[in-house]
Formats: structure tokens, C-alpha cells, sequence
């Protein structure tokens, strides 16, 4: 089986029957018309690599596979296709049904009657609540969450410091000058920063806000055991 060297062109890709993006064909007396994958040139680390794109309505997935990982090629490529759709077909389609139901352009991450701010550092994933929605609260909240944001890194850095191999959990309401409520909640390594600007209510309402919204939208990560 023998590849033609060439830039990628968009009009020479096509979608395979397997769902995967083929940059050519190549004919066998066995198999007939077998897909070729992209190949890309990495000019610093002087390495072929192949380029595997699997679709699946509006999710797509890239994975880079270098070729001297691979013994035979075109037939080991096709046997990393093979493993990903038997081993990964359901949790491909869960994550495209999720993110097609959940994606809302700049408030995808909005969540009514909440403000906040969501890490996971170890994962490198964070989100918040869009601009749009921050600028609703009022002064006195951000400065007490940016004051409380503040104070709780001053926690880490120093928890950090004595002991760098364990990461400290934190949790911490506090109530701002207009009444509204600021929390912060750090469990392993997760952080979660709220403003629930409702004056009147009491600190269990924050604390099962808070729990709610853990169990709703972080997989439970902030909820009390």
C-alpha cells in the first residue's frame, strides 16, 4: 500500500463508511478500495505522524498517532480505528448528546439563580458564569468574592509551603454587605467560588444551593459526604 505525498486538500477528504476521514484510496486485489489516512510531516521532531478524524454528527475527534508507534502502518492504524469504535462508541455518542443539548453560544455555561466561578486545575478545565450575567451582580459581591478569592489563595500558598504533597480542602460562606451570600469551596484540588444575592435568605438555603448545584453540574465534587 503506498501513499501519495501531498499538502491536504479539503475537496480530496471524504467521510468513510467507519465514520473516519480518509485523504485518499488505495486499491487491493483483496480488499478493493482501502482508505488512506492524512499523514502529517512534524519538521521538528522530523517524524511522520498519522491523523485519525472520527466523526459523529457534531462531535469530532482527532487523535495523532506517530508512525514509528506502529509496526504495520496502514493495518495498525486500522486496528486503533477497530479499538476506539468498540471500546468508545457509547461514550462518543453520550458526550455528542451532551454537548449538543448543552451548548447555548456565550451562556452555555449559565445556570439560573447562580453566579460562579468553577476549576479543576488538575484537569485544566474551568468554567463560569458568561459576562453577561456577572455584571448583573452588584458591587459589594464582587468585591467580597474577589476579597475572598484573595484570601483563599493566601490559604493555599501557605498550606502549600508546609505541606506541598497534599492539597487542603476548604470551605467557607461568608455574608456580603448587601446581605448576599459568598462561598468558596476547595475539595481535591476542585475549586468552586458563588454569589447568591438573595439577602433574605438563610445560610442552610446557601448551603443547599450549593449542594445542588455540586450534585446538578460537578458530578457531586463539592457535596457533603
Amino acid at each position: 500500500m503506498h501513499h501519495n505525498f501531498r499538502p491536504l486538500q479539503r475537496e480530496k477528504l471524504s467521510k468513510g463508511k467507519d465514520g473516519f476521514v480518509a485523504a485518499d484510496f488505495a486499491t487491493t486485489e483483496i480488499r478493493g478500495a482501502v482508505p488512506l489516512n492524512p499523514i502529517l510531516w512534524f519538521h521538528q521532531a522530523e517524524e511522520r505522524m498519522y491523523l485519525c478524524v472520527y466523526q459523529h454528527k457534531n462531535l469530532t475527534i482527532l487523535l495523532v498517532i506517530p508512525a514509528s508507534s506502529l509496526i504495520n502502518g496502514e493495518e495498525g492504524i486500522a486496528h486503533v480505528k477497530r479499538h476506539l469504535l468498540e471500546n468508545a462508541s457509547q461514550n462518543i455518542v453520550t458526550v455528542e448528546q451532551k454537548l449538543s443539548r448543552g451548548w447555548g453560544g456565550e451562556n452555555a455555561y449559565h445556570v439560573g439563580g447562580y453566579r460562579y466561578i468553577l476549576s479543576d486545575p488538575n484537569r485544566k478545565v474551568s468554567r463560569a458564569s458568561p459576562p453577561g450575567k456577572v455584571i448583573t451582580l452588584s458591587k459589594d459581591s464582587l468585591l467580597a468574592l474577589n476579597r475572598l478569592r484573595g484570601e483563599i489563595d493566601l490559604e493555599k500558598s501557605r498550606a502549600k509551603r508546609s505541606d506541598p504533597t497534599h492539597d487542603k480542602d476548604y470551605e467557607v460562606c461568608i455574608r456580603a454587605k448587601n446581605n448576599a451570600w459568598i462561598i468558596a469551596k476547595i475539595s481535591r484540588g476542585k475549586e468552586l467560588y458563588m454569589a447568591i444575592e438573595k439577602g433574605g435568605e438563610t445560610l442552610l438555603y446557601a448551603s443547599t444551593a450549593v449542594e445542588k448545584f455540586s450534585n446538578r453540574y460537578c458530578e457531586g465534587a463539592f457535596s457533603a459526604d
